[in-house]
């Protein structure tokens, strides 16, 4: 996922703690600067699923039949009819970020991807650093309660926009406030987007009460920590798919269509295009 593109500049920039600087070794740094790259220099031409980044497999159909992609407005304007006539079968959609940001695209991607079909989820781009209470009231203001979407869903990874990274203690202090104020909201508990080292460092103690969307864009599977179940894998940050001009993350349901149309009563129409 993709934060604001301030965000993104300071990221690389920020002089991080020595408690932080195990998150930004050489190879996230690279790959960071390869999708800011991308982003800048997008193609014209939208094509069907690709595969995902050169030298690495898409993962197999078999073992992952129903496939997604995460979206934001750095994706553009989006032809949703083609993305659900490409075999994709849900979209997580960027809603907003940190406690006032709005992403200038969530309205029109959340009508259109309802209206061709496709199963989808909104998520928040979550500021480690800060209050957690009024970032979920950013969310709760922008996301229409639905219960036919795919659960709602904090994204937690680290993007630089703390002058330092929090403690353990004061992370789970506003995250809780966050979480508590989504499920007063919306009536379950949200999804949480991260990867393992944000898990390790911050997410452990908790993360067995939520669904996990886990990013590991690396492999034919996802390298979790030993114990952890996920439900959502998001394989490739470099994906092309019919309807979305450049890139975008992929991302693939850990079980059956059938388990996947189970988790929201709209999921089921989801697959009439679902071929793959």
């Amino acid at each position: 996922m993709n934060p604001t593109p301030v965000l993104l500049a300071v990221a690389l920039a920020w002089p991080v703690s020595a408690g932080a600087q195990a998150f930004f070794d050489a190879e996230r740094v690279a790959e960071t600067v390869g999708n800011i790259k991308s982003l800048a220099g997008r193609s014209g031409a939208a094509r069907s699923l690709a595969v995902p980044a050169a030298g690495l497999p898409a993962p197999g159909p078999a073992a992952f039949p129903v496939r997604g992609v995460d979206v934001s407005f750095y994706q553009g304007d989006i032809q949703w009819e083609k993305v659900a006539a490409s075999g994709i079968a849900f979209a997580f959609i960027k809603a907003t970020q940190n406690v006032d940001h709005v992403d200038a695209k969530f309205a029109r991607n959340w009508e259109a991807a309802g209206a061709a079909g496709l199963a989808r989820g909104a998520y928040h781009f979550y500021s480690l650093c800060k209050d957690g209470g009024a970032q979920a009231a950013n969310f709760i203001a922008r996301v229409p309660r639905d219960p036919r979407a795919l659960a709602e869903i904090v994204d937690v990874e680290l993007s630089g926009d703390c002058a330092r990274a929090p403690s353990k203690e004061e992370f789970l202090a506003q995250f809780a406030v966050f979480v508590a104020r989504l499920e007063a909201a919306y009536g379950r508990l949200p999804m949480i987007y991260t990867n393992k080292q944000v898990y390790e460092r911050y997410l452990k103690e908790v993360a067995g009460r939520h669904k996990i969307w886990i990013a590991d864009p690396h492999g034919a599977a996802p390298e979790t920590p030993p114990g952890l179940a996920w439900t959502f894998w998001q394989y490739s940050f470099r994906g092309r798919v019919d309807g979305i001009e450049g890139d975008v993350d992929l991302n693939a349901f850990n079980g059956t269509r059938e388990q996947f149309a189970g988790l929201v009563p709209s999921a089921a129409a989801s697959y009439a295009s679902f071929n793959r």
